[in-house]
């Protein structure tokens, strides 16, 4: 895990913090998407993509996740 975000850990920063814009929900975004890397290790399947491209899919996707959890946040507040 730690040569894994070694290598790729500032691309998926960089990812999540262009999404969410706040350091601190970027950070949860990458913490969480390199869990959920480590626990699906052995899906990864070469042949459909490079290293980069599934980490930049698993970080869009909790980056995604996080934003749609902050709207349902601010509907509730609103109503």
């Amino acid at each position: 895990l730690g040569l894994l975000y070694d290598r790729f850990g500032a691309l998926a920063y960089g990812l999540a913090r262009a999404m969410v814009r706040e350091p601190a929900d970027a950070d949860d975004v990458v913490a969480e998407a390199f869990v959920q890397l480590w626990r699906t290790a052995d899906r990864y399947d070469a042949a459909r993509g490079s290293v980069a491209a599934w980490v930049t899919t698993v970080t869009r996707t909790r980056a995604l996740d996080q934003l749609g959890a902050a709207a349902r946040e601010t509907e509730a507040e609103v109503e």
